[in-house]
This record gives C-alpha cells, structure tokens and sequence, in this order.
C-alpha cells in the first residue's frame, strides 16, 4: 500500500478537504468551501472512500453525483483514494500516502473530519489525517513529494456534538450550499425510497439545517459551520471590532 500511486488529479490549489465518503465534504463544510470559493481561493477534495457500502446508491451512481456536487462548487480537482468503504484503518502506509496527497496539493488550508462521531470511517479518517498532516511537513520522512505542511488545519463537525473552537458565517451562501448538497440524490429522503440512514428519523438536509441553525444561534448569525483547531490561533486585536 504504501507504493500506491497518487490520484493523478491532484494539483497545488490553496484549500484541500480530506473526505471519508463522498458527500461528507460538501455536508460538513460546503458552505466554507463556498465562501472560499467566493474569494477565489482553488479548492481540492480528495474522497478517501466511493461510498459503496451505504444503504443507499451504488458506488457509481456516488460517483456521478461526486462530480455534479464539485461542478455546483466550482473545485479545482477532486480525486478518490478508493479505500474499502467501512474498512477504512489508521495504519502508517495509509498516513505516508495521505501525506503525500498533502504535500502534491501545496495547501495552506486543510480540512478534515473531528474524530467525534459514531461512523468509524470517520474516526480512523480524522486520525489518519491529523497523523497525515503532521508527516507531511518532516523533512526526513520516508513519503514520496516535497515536504508541505498547511498553516491551516481545521476539523469538521461529524454525527456527534463537538465542542466548536471556530464558527464560519454561512448565512451569504446557505441556499447554494443545499443546492450542492442536493446532488447527492441518492443520499436524499424522497417518496418511496427504500434503505435508511443509521440515524433514524432524521434525513440529511434536516441533519444540516438543524446543526447550522444550532451553531449561528450561538455566533449571533443565521447559519454557521463549526470547527476545531489543530492549536489556538492568534488574531490581530484590530479585526475584532
């Protein structure tokens, strides 16, 4: 595994999102993403699984709408690692290849699922990735690239609350964040569909629109997305008036 070739899509871009399935990007912090988009920054999603194990659509019919999604984005690149859906595992090949994915995007922006969830992707995932963030940046690590660490390195809210250290204004882009997250149709509640979610009871447009609801009340807005930090950021004391 650890002389797997990188996906041949990925380039230098500023912003890079690691994604355990394919829609977790876009739900998570999509509307991040659209802001970033918005200030012109190149954003990159490598998806670490096709999603094929889920109770609904099939790993092909995830692709289409993977790549409708990154149109409605307007991505630099998107590109999948392919690992075993359900099986994902925090084991060094796996963080020497992530690295690498990292150190090709020349990122100063990271983005990657919080370990707080009930989905165990997600858990070895966010390991993975902060263990994958760090080797990128050591010099004498045996990982094919230059060595690049982002500046940035965020965690995004996953199915368990997270105490957030970071909220993200969203209300400007929240229509168009539903209008990308609605590419994944085969993921949506619709009439007569078969095959539901593990968290019972709730669809994922609900899910989204209850937590950015929860997260503005507490910035004082209408929606946000919260993050957590790899450390305390310091900010210039003029910027908060």
């Amino acid at each position: 595994m650890s002389d797997r070739l990188l996906p041949a899509a990925i380039a230098p871009c500023d912003v890079l999102v690691i994604a355990p399935h394919p829609d977790d990007a876009e739900i998570f912090c999509g509307g991040t993403l659209l802001r970033l988009r918005d200030a012109g920054k190149r954003i990159g999603i490598l998806d670490l699984t096709r999603g094929e194990a889920g109770s609904r659509g099939t790993a092909d019919e995830r692709d289409l709408e993977a790549a409708e999604a990154s149109r409605r984005l307007e991505l630099a690149w998107r590109a999948n690692l392919g690992l075993p859906d359900t099986a994902i595992e925090d084991i060094v090949p796996l963080r020497r290849l992530i690295a690498a994915c990292i150190r090709r995007s020349r990122a100063s922006i990271l983005f990657g699922p919080d370990a707080s969830d009930y989905h165990p992707d997600h858990v070895a995932a966010a390991q993975l990735v902060a263990a994958a963030w760090f080797l990128a940046g050591v010099g004498g690590a045996p990982i094919k690239e230059t060595p690049h660490r982002p500046h940035r390195y965020l965690r995004y809210l996953g199915n368990l609350p997270i105490d957030a250290q970071l909220l993200i204004d969203i209300t400007p882009v929240w229509e168009r964040k539903v209008e990308v997250v609605r590419a994944f149709v085969s993921q949506l509640d619709l009439p007569g569909r078969s095959g539901s979610h593990f968290l019972q009871g709730t669809d994922i447009l609900g899910r989204m629109s209850a937590r950015a609801v929860h997260f503005g009340l507490l910035g004082g807005v209408r929606y946000a997305e919260p993050f957590r930090a790899d450390r305390p950021y310091l900010l210039d004391p003029i910027g908060l008036d």
